[in-house]
């Protein structure tokens, strides 16, 4: 499902902390918004009052800060606002409306996705609180932090600071900043899929905005447990929910939640095959988000949208809209990086040991030096004990060049330690590089994965699988893959040359091409499947047979599975496939052979890949992998793994539920290797029909 929860934005101070400044409002004949929340109307009401310059002091603030907070439609103008409410605070030496500027302020750049300058903004805001012993707004800042946090991903520090805010609110009966604190923190348990926890918050939380006629708190938490409700496959109470949650938040122009939950209504009707809604409702979320700069939202919007046209079989628009989806969620990052990396540590690795070289050179040459000024002041020794006639006239010359020579070594000593700086510098910039080479790869890791398919969409296809799947390094040249065509389902397991980034290349380019030949051509013929993907490799890759081409190619076992009938079609290049069945009351494992050949580069005659047709029965189960298991190294003396201990292991666990058969995989693995590192990617699928 797309999107998360949407979080409780902002806070808006319990009247008694603002009882002057109503009191003020009252007396220019305005009626604010009953609720506590933000309200596009209250802005446009007082932007008069502001324009027209008529108040100062504590009534300018607090109409600044009404300001700030209530501007939905203007991002950019509600940053003014903020930004201005900080200048008058620090002017008239108010913590309290101090505060609340950087409150807003973080706010901004936190819907614009400037997440490290938002943290950094919340934090300068928590320490206001802190020296100004104001135990209300330190529960707020608390809240703050922790919603950055658990946008990026971090949630164990989210959980922590939501905790600290949760315990303030308490000891205080703040009950506002208590029920935002609870319902941030379900969102937060909704992303780690602790779904019980999540809906424990958010009922306190409802139950409390309810009490104190909170209208936006109360959209926010129907929205969100509507979310839940989807993700647990309740949609008609998802529905409900959510198009409450809208329509309150319609009223106020809060379109931020507004924008997430369309994506989330888009979600649900997609699972009812409902091309056009879907569709309809990511457009509008889109629009909105657009509208207001929401970076985050556009992003979602824009992954919706490429996996809406992706299952239409629109594979161009998927593609392009996927492509947009990632330049929004990281427009910061350059994928080309990821290709230069091998370049970049080259010619570092390079001037580095050229640097050594030169500085050992260098240590050479004054060793000599020093040598040679022994050698003259022996000689001079030698000489000066010849006589007295000759003592002056030897020691003045030798002054002269010990001079000259001293000279020379302190100037060669001031370019070794240059050298030895400039050793250092380039050490320092080495270590940036591969920091800044590791956050591309780890970016690279995320494409990748959003390319696999979900473990959720193996279960709705194959309902007893397990995937076991483990890369060598961040990215992987090792993938698997799966897609529906009609009562066929079609199931590949692959291993590219090489593993880690050019092994990811690789892999990339096979689910790209599985992609075109399976869902876009609808050849669902397992050998015919291989025979093209290897006519698009060599294409790609340009492989004519010369001796300075490219020899990169994939191994894969693939199988097509009608279920209806019970056949199953296999074909593989270099992979086999083993099928455990009942024999007679014992089970018996057969291993269908493969074609010694890969999809790609062979030196040998190409031939069509042979297609293998088997019947099957209930209860069987097959296995596909790559060869990263059988030879990885392990045990005393550090030999193979091999195939003959791998078909006995799946032997022994056949017949255990497939997520415990994972497990035992993965903990034999384990021990066998002991200290021994891996040295290939890994990759089991296991089915059972």
């Amino acid at each position: 499902m797309p999107g998360y929860p949407v979080k409780l934005s902002r806070f808006c101070q319990l009247p008694e902390r603002v009882k002057a400044y109503f009191l003020f409002m009252c007396l220019l004949g305005f009626n604010l918004h009953p609720g506590f929340g933000q309200d596009q109307r209250v802005a446009d009401s007082l932007t008069r009052i502001y324009l027209e310059k008529q108040v100062e002091g504590v009534e300018k603030l607090a109409l600044l800060k009404e300001l700030s907070f209530n501007e939905l439609n203007n991002r950019t103008l509600s940053l003014k606002y903020a930004e201005e409410l900080i200048r008058q605070a620090e002017l008239e030496n108010n913590s309290f409306y101090l505060f609340s500027g950087y409150l807003q302020k973080g706010e901004y750049y936190k819907k614009t996705g400037e997440l490290d300058l938002a943290l950094e903004i919340f934090i300068e805001a928590l320490n206001i609180a802190i020296d100004a012993g104001a135990i209300k707004d330190e529960g707020i800042a608390y809240i703050t932090i922790a919603d950055v946090y658990a946008m990026m991903e971090n949630y164990t520090n989210a959980e922590q600071f939501y905790n600290k805010s949760i315990q303030i609110s308490r000891s205080i009966n703040d009950s506002i900043s208590l029920a935002s604190a609870l319902l941030n923190a379900g969102d937060t348990y909704y992303s780690m899929e602790r779904y019980d926890d999540a809906l424990r918050n958010f009922e306190e939380a409802g139950t409390i905005f309810e009490k104190l006629n909170y209208l936006t708190g109360t959209a926010y938490n129907l929205g969100n447990v509507g979310m839940i409700y989807a993700k647990q496959g309740k949609d008609a109470r998802a529905e409900k929910n959510i198009n409450e949650a809208i329509a309150i938040l319609e009223e106020a122009e809060d379109y931020y939640p507004i924008s997430v939950y369309l994506t989330i209504m888009s979600d649900i009707y997609l699972k009812q095959n409902d091309f056009n809604a879907a569709l309809s409702y990511t457009n509008r979320s889109l629009e909105l988000a657009t509208a207001y700069g929401l970076k985050e939202q556009i992003g979602d919007a824009y992954l919706q949208l490429s996996k809406l046209h992706e299952q239409a079989g629109n594979l161009n628009e998927a593609f392009n809209y996927y492509r947009n989806h990632i330049l929004y969620r990281d427009s910061l990052k350059n994928i080309e990086a990821i290709q230069q990396m091998a370049n970049i540590r080259t010619d570092f690795e390079v001037a580095q040991k050229q640097i050594e070289v030169d500085l050992l050179t260098r240590e050479r040459k004054n060793q000599r030096v020093i040598n040679i000024l022994a050698v003259i002041a022996s000689v001079l020794i030698i000489l000066l004990a010849i006589g007295l006639y000759r003592r002056y006239v030897f020691i003045k010359l030798t002054n002269v060049k010990i001079n000259d020579q001293k000279d020379e070594i302190e100037a060669q000593r001031d370019e070794v330690e240059a050298q030895r700086d400039l050793l250092e510098k380039h050490r320092d910039l080495v270590v940036f590089q591969k920091n800044e080479i590791v956050e591309s790869i780890n970016y690279a890791q995320r494409i990748q994965s959003a390319m696999l398919p979900p473990e959720t969409y193996f279960s709705e296809l194959l309902h007893e699988s397990f995937i076991f799947y483990k890369p060598r390094d961040i990215v992987s040249g090792d993938f698997y893959w799966i897609k529906q065509v009609n009562q066929y389902i079609v199931l590949a397991a692959a291993d590219c040359t090489g593993h880690g980034v050019p092994g990811a290349f690789m892999s990339m380019l096979g689910m790209s091409y599985l992609n075109e030949i399976v869902l876009r051509r609808e050849i669902i013929q397992a050998n015919q499947i291989l025979n093209e993907l290897r006519k698009q490799i060599k294409s790609s890759l340009r492989q004519h047979g010369q001796l300075d081409e490219s020899k990169d190619g994939i191994d894969m076992a693939l199988c097509v599975l009608d279920l209806k009938s019970m056949k199953m079609q296999y074909a593989g290049a270099n992979n086999p496939l083993y099928l455990i069945t009942d024999m007679e009351g014992r089970p018996e494992l057969k291993e269908i052979k493969a074609d010694r050949m890969p999809l790609g580069y062979y030196q040998g005659k190409e031939k069509s890949f042979v297609n293998h047709d088997i019947q099957i029965k209930m209860g069987d189960t097959f296995y596909l992998f790559s060869d990263g298991f059988v030879d990885q190294k392990g045990g005393k003396a550090g030999k193979k793994f091999l195939s003959k201990n791998f078909k006995n292991l799946l032997l022994e666990i056949h017949d255990q539920p497939m997520h415990d058969q994972k497990d035992i995989l993965e903990h034999t693995l384990s021990d066998w290797m002991g200290d021994n590192p891996q040295i290939d990617d890994l990759l089991v699928v296991g089915v059972r029909v």
